[in-house]
């Protein structure tokens, strides 16, 4: 079945799978002050939010990532065309900056249907030279970060075991285990990560559905509540702060 946005196949559990998490967030919501509809409602989001963790897990095939030096390659080029662009941009003159910029914007006007507002003649290259003078320390400080980045650039999570992985770049596993995690402290739900606690049946059922054919689930419930990043984690220095 096809989502709304025709972005992403949207995944449902089978009515084997709904039945038996559903049975499962209903007696987590046992002794709650809510009505049985408040609870229908809720169990009904939450079995929702996993199909779409689910129908998210294809579309990181979509983002293999290159070999580690052809990233590096690639902001290094980024790099050094920027770099090239500015010793260009330094050494314009003004009347040649002034009409780059009106000709450039004029392009622009067209592309988006708007009035060109940039001034002609000798007002451009003061308003060009004065927009060169007030950003191409920027300019140049970015071209330093992005020959920093070339040499610093973490491994893709496809290339990268038993580390901490930054945040952005997380493998498929991790992330909807994470994402697993967060769903069940924003319900108030028992996290745990025993293989065949409640949280493992549903990222269980969660890769089953995504494609991903994983029965011990435990070792990416572990990595996602001791990731940096992690409710757990952040609950866990939450305490530790007010117990100082």
């Amino acid at each position: 079945m096809e989502d709304s946005s025709g972005y992403a196949p949207r995944l449902c559990f089978d009515k084997t799978t709904r039945d038996r998490l559903t049975k499962l967030f209903r007696d987590a919501h046992k002794g709650r002050n809510l009505s049985p509809a408040e609870v229908e409602f809720e169990v009904t989001v939450i079995l929702r939010t996993l199909e779409q963790y689910a129908s998210a897990i294809p579309l990181y095939e979509q983002f293999q990532p290159e070999s580690q030096q052809r990233r590096r390659e690639r902001i290094e080029s980024l790099a050094a065309h920027l770099e090239g662009a500015l010793e260009q941009l330094k050494n314009l003159d003004s009347a040649a900056l002034g009409f780059i910029a009106w000709r450039a914007k004029d392009e622009m006007s067209k592309t988006l249907g708007t009035p060109n507002d940039f001034p002609s003649g000798l007002k451009a290259a003061a308003e060009a030279v004065s927009w060169r003078e007030a950003n191409i320390s920027a300019i140049t400080a970015f071209s330093l970060g992005l020959r920093k980045s070339a040499s610093e650039l973490p491994q893709h999570p496809l290339n990268t075991s038993g580390k901490d992985y930054p945040w952005y770049s997380l493998p498929k596993e991790l992330s909807t285990a994470m994402a697993v995690e967060r769903l069940f402290w924003e319900n108030n739900l028992s996290f745990t990560v025993s293989n065949n606690g409640f949280a493992a049946e549903c990222l269980r059922a969660v890769f089953q559905l995504g494609g991903l054919h994983i029965d011990r689930v435990d070792y990416w419930l572990r990595q996602a509540r001791d990731h940096s990043d992690s409710m757990s984690s952040f609950n866990k220095r939450m305490q530790k702060y007010r117990e100082e």
